[in-house]
């Protein structure tokens, strides 16, 4: 068992949960990666549609590179009423995000559209703009050393310095895209009044969510929470990593994370949503050593279909975290 490597994805079939880990000792559990293969698919393809005039036979390669990528895609976030965000942001995404004995080791995402990659590590959290993909003899040199001296860190603001006022601190973004989505995010109450007048956007991509948080959203408006509104954990499980390695001008963590409990909680294709603390993957009782009790997810016939509410946060934020110590939501910004 010590000696394997498990791929998670929304496909894993049970020949993969054959060899999921059994005992919640962090130190008997596998090598794992969890990967959400191409988030915002759909958005994907009609992007390709698009700038290929429906010729099927064209490779992704070339269409990526053409230099009316860029503005092909913001046509169709426009055509999908998508609040013309920056593309770093929206585009669609491929990403890896390794856990190591109940522990986040590093996520990678990469945005097709931009030919960005984004990483969150120990050595820091950094984005780099890929060269040509047919350029291979700088491809094979992109390695973690090559992103640290080539990449730029990503700097994720404090909310004193993109709040102009109180109600700044309020803007969000999440996902209410589908059946189910909104009566979820109703009862989190976190607003009881007009809940949606401080939503920016409602179909927001998974694993690069918490980039709304960075200053890639500079320009386009404060986001100053994001929030997985009962999703897969392979949408939100590559922001733990970001949200673990993101420092602040003090060194400190710059990101703070909460899970949202419901006291009757929806469910989805049978799937709990907002599952309470005792059927969560974060470890909340006092004294227990803190990692992600990834065994819990052995019952599931596809452990990627796992749920969880989720609020990322600017460490200073103090209306949302308020709210969530209110309401005595967990913070587990230190569980993974």
């Amino acid at each position: 068992m010590r000696n394997r490597a498990i791929i998670v994805t929304e496909e894993t079939d049970d020949i993969t949960t054959r060899f999921w880990p059994q005992n919640p000792d962090p130190d008997l559990q596998p090598l794992m990666f969890f990967s959400d293969p191409v988030d915002r698919s759909s958005f994907f393809e009609k992007f390709l549609l698009r700038i290929s005039n429906n010729d099927r036979t064209k490779k992704v390669g070339q269409l990526i590179n053409r230099k009316d990528a860029l503005k092909t895609w913001k046509e169709i976030d426009k055509i999908d009423n998508m609040i013309d965000g920056p593309a770093m942001i929206s585009g669609p995404t491929i990403s890896v995000t390794c856990l190591s004995k109940g522990a986040i080791i590093f996520s990678v995402i990469l945005n097709i559209v931009t030919q960005t990659v984004f990483l969150a590590s120990p050595v820091g959290v950094f984005s780099l703009r890929l060269p040509n993909y047919s350029d291979d003899r700088i491809l094979e040199k992109i390695n973690l050393e090559f992103i640290m001296k080539h990449g730029k860190e990503i700097i994720f603001k404090a909310s004193k310095k993109t709040c102009k006022k109180p109600d700044d601190m309020k803007r969000f973004v999440t996902f209410l895209g589908k059946k189910g989505y909104k009566e979820n995010f109703e009862d989190s109450m976190i607003f009881l009044n007009e809940p949606y007048k401080h939503l920016h956007y409602n179909k927001p991509g998974g694993p690069s969510r918490v980039l709304y948080l960075s200053e890639f959203q500079a320009g386009y408006g404060p986001i100053e929470f994001i929030m997985y509104n009962g999703e897969k954990i392979t949408e939100w499980i590559h922001s733990l990593a970001f949200v673990k390695y993101a420092k602040n001008n003090e060194g400190e963590p710059a990101l703070k994370i909460f899970e949202i409990t419901t006291e009757q909680p929806l469910t989805k294709d049978s799937i709990l949503m907002a599952p309470p603390a005792p059927y969560s993957v974060f470890r909340h009782k006092k004294g227990d050593d803190k990692y992600l009790n990834i065994s819990r997810l052995r019952d599931f016939d596809k452990p990627s279909h796992f749920r969880s509410m989720l609020v990322v946060v600017p460490y200073d934020n103090e209306k949302i975290i308020s709210i969530m110590r209110q309401n005595e939501y967990h913070e587990v910004s230190d569980n993974f």
